[in-house]
């Protein structure tokens, strides 16, 4: 049977692979929401739709005839406007739930987080599904992400929700890619900070599935290798400088007020204490193994890196070197 699936914040960077890989299906038809123009070439087949996930009739409009709907428009990093982000994660949400109650779209896929269950230092065991999540948190992405997940279980529609663990791979443009393209990594002196991501090629390939499957539900997407964040930094070819945690709240702090850094200081609290999480229910209840584990995603990560210099919270072009 075809499906006709929307996707929102496609011309996003996950966006815009989400919607290549389900235009290369022939029993999808699907239409990509956006207020951006398409960063690349769009997919034949793929229907463009321009429009404000905040613009309820907007996202009505785009909704009708779809089945499924994969709500990716989302503020990925820090922001100053924190109303503005407010509407665009929160109020974009509500938007969808009121759009599938009114078109009768049947299946919401969210791209929630692994950081909705809060950042604990010391946490005894990775999390699993059942944890709770932090609605109140420093971080408003992840506080963000927690609420909308409580949104949508409040609206009782059928419904997938991965849980990502950091995204990284060489297309990754985003917050993540700036932060970790500063000369040097810089780690709080005394913690044991532990890494584990996902490969941007893995959570296109899982939304994918979800987007044409009946499974529903939360679940964990993330490789299953947690390493340390000297061997990540070695990976990465980063020298790891660590420094007082005075200092770092300090510098963070004062390069936010300016307008200058990438992260604001709830985003360092999260970054600090990134979530592991047991992403055995992935593997034993969903059937899917990531192609890349966090070593191998690292590794090719580390060719967004080797392109641009991060400098507060832009990123410069390096000038191209022999491999």
């Amino acid at each position: 049977m075809l499906k006709r699936i929307l996707v929102t914040g496609a011309a996003g960077g996950f966006g815009a692979a989400l919607v290549s890989r389900l235009a290369a299906r022939d029993d999808v038809r699907v239409v990509a929401f956006d207020l951006r123009p398409p960063g690349r070439a769009v997919p034949t087949g793929a229907e463009i739709v321009r429009g404000d996930i905040r613009d309820l009739d907007a996202v009505v409009d785009a909704m009708r005839g779809c089945d499924v709907v994969a709500h990716l428009a989302w503020v990925v990093g820090s922001m100053h406007d924190e109303p503005a982000r407010r509407e665009i994660d929160l109020g974009g949400t509500a938007n969808v739930l009121e759009a599938m109650s009114a078109t009768g779209c049947g299946r919401l896929v969210f791209a929630s987080s692994v950081t909705a269950y809060g950042s604990v230092p010391d946490h005894p065991a990775p999390y699993t599904e059942s944890d709770p999540l932090q609605t109140e948190q420093p971080s408003r992405y992840a506080a963000h992400k927690a609420h909308a997940e409580t949104m949508i279980a409040a609206a009782g529609v059928e419904a997938v929700l991965p849980r990502a663990a950091v995204v990284v791979g060489r297309a990754v443009d985003n917050a993540v890619r700036t932060v970790f393209a500063a000369p040097v990594i810089a780690a709080v002196r005394g913690d044991d900070m532990r890494v584990q991501v996902v490969h941007h090629d893995d959570v296109g390939r899982f939304y994918a599935e979800a987007c044409v499957g009946t499974r529903t539900g939360p679940v964990n997407l993330a490789a299953a290798d947690v390493i340390g964040i000297e061997e990540a930094a070695t990976i990465l070819g980063k020298r790891l400088v660590r420094l007082p945690i005075s200092a770092l709240e300090a510098f963070v702090r004062a390069t936010w007020f300016m307008r200058l850094g990438a992260m604001d200081p709830g985003e360092f609290n999260s970054m600090r204490y990134l979530p592991i999480v047991d992403a055995s229910r992935l593997h034993d209840e969903w059937g899917f193994a990531p192609e890349y584990s966090t070593v191998a995603a690292l590794a090719d990560f580390r060719i967004a890196l080797d392109r641009v210099i991060g400098v507060g919270r832009f990123t410069v072009p390096r000038r191209a070197r022999r491999a």
